[in-house]
């Protein structure tokens, strides 16, 4: 039976029928408010129903076609609902999106998400990093975007789980073609939950599936980077024969800046003037997680900044002027710190050497978290190791001052048992 709660023009748009019908028999409480075509819609389930039989009649449809486009929505899930106050808000997943037109107050659009297909978003995702970010992340997020295109295949972003991203690590442990570490599937995860932020902007989710609070990620690494003595640097700075590059690492050492922050740093960020270093984004970098800063200008950094001929605009060049390709640099250092016997020390052993070496000097911890520029202090507390011979050090200290302690209570002047008694008479 058709009641005057429902427009008579829903009955030109087979989609929104199926809908009401789903509504009506499996969804809604005693009263549910919608709002279609700017008009609020009152449907009671005690005075509302549409048969099936109704709808082919009305519509013109065989018994068997209504059928199977209900079990479509009830069995595969194409529609989410939430409650907002008194209304049912309705999202519409992309399989359902061509069969809806724009004269429906349940289309995309008016505060609702417009579905999406993951493979549809991937593109356009892509697109937009490419376009605003450097070379390197493009190609870290068409990597993993790719990954998971292949596992999730051409499903809706909007019915993503946070169930897909582990079932999603599983399939690339059982698809790569080597072991893949723990680590790696976290920068995976991160690089998902990145593209699904960028998603709610662009309102086709209105939630982060992926959020770090959904989903079990794989245990975090406890490997720390390998780390350098002073002298042990030292050593390695005494065979590089390029003035250059002695001053690169020179650099990476007494300011702990991550490759990209040294190789790509401009003059016209470089202010003498204030003794600082301007750590922004430019058309060469963007800054990690978008932490722009300001960095102090030691007594140490402006002498060999000075020391530096300005033929380009960046700071550190190749004999052409231009900047360093960040792969030679890299490699340049692995095959210094191999011909005096550091196999594993790494380029980043650089920053986390520096990151080391404040805390073995006592900077607070607080103090070096800022000048490595990281978000968190749970990241920061992986580069503070002190080696063995400072906490052996700090130690000897501790011990020497619990002597003294242990000396000055020795020399305190002993009350003598008379004197107690007379002061407890």
């Amino acid at each position: 039976m058709q009641t005057p709660s429902i427009p008579d023009d829903l009955w030109n748009h087979l989609p929104l029928v199926l809908l009401y019908s789903y509504l009506i028999n499996c969804k809604i409480r005693q009263r549910t408010k919608l709002l279609v075509n700017g008009s609020v819609v009152t449907l009671k389930r005690d005075e509302v129903f549409i048969s099936p039989d109704e709808i082919s009649t009305r519509l013109q449809f065989s018994q068997p076609e209504v059928e199977n486009e209900l079990r479509t929505l009830t069995e595969l899930e194409h529609i989410q609902f939430e409650r907002q106050g008194a209304f049912l808000r309705i999202h519409l997943s992309s399989q359902m999106l061509p069969l809806m037109t724009g004269e429906s107050g349940l289309a995309p659009g008016d505060g609702k998400i417009i579905p999406i297909t993951f493979s549809e978003f991937k593109e356009k995702y892509l697109e937009y990093v490419q376009e605003k970010k450097r070379n390197k992340t493009y190609e870290n997020a068409q990597r993993v975007m790719e990954h998971f295109a292949k596992f999730y295949g051409n499903g809706s972003l909007h019915e993503l789980k946070p169930k897909h991203l582990e079932e999603y690590f599983n399939y690339r442990r059982k698809n790569s073609s080597r072991k893949l570490s723990n680590d790696t599937l976290r920068m995976d995860s991160r690089t998902l939950h990145g593209a699904l932020e960028r998603a709610i902007r662009w309102e086709h989710i209105q939630t982060n599936p992926f959020d770090r609070k959904k989903v079990e990620l794989p245990a975090c690494s406890n490997k720390r980077t390998p780390l350098m003595t002073k002298e042990e640097f030292s050593i390695c700075m005494s065979i590089i024969i390029h003035p250059m590059l002695r001053k690169l690492f020179e650099f990476y050492v007494l300011t702990g800046f991550r490759r990209g922050e040294a190789l790509y740093l401009l003059w016209d960020n470089v202010d003498f003037e204030n003794k600082v270093i301007h750590l922004v984004d430019s058309k060469y970098y963007y800054i990690k997680n978008g932490k722009q800063r300001d960095f102090p200008m030691s007594n140490a950094i402006e002498t060999l900044l000075r020391s530096i001929e300005q033929v380009s605009e960046f700071v550190f060049t190749d004999d052409e002027g231009k900047a360093y390709k960040e792969n030679y640099v890299t490699k340049y250092w692995k095959k210094i710190v191999r011909e005096v016997g550091l196999d594993s020390i790494k380029l980043h052993s650089l920053r986390a050497s520096f990151g080391s070496w404040l805390a073995q000097d006592g900077v607070p911890n607080m103090t070096i978290r800022e000048l490595m520029g990281h978000s968190h202090f749970t990241t920061t507390e992986k580069y503070l190791s002190i080696n063995v011979d400072s906490q052996r050090e700090a130690l000897n200290k501790h011990e020497q001052s619990q002597n003294n302690l242990k000396t000055n209570e020795d020399a305190k002047p002993k009350h003598s048992s008379s004197s107690n008694e007379k002061v407890n008479s």
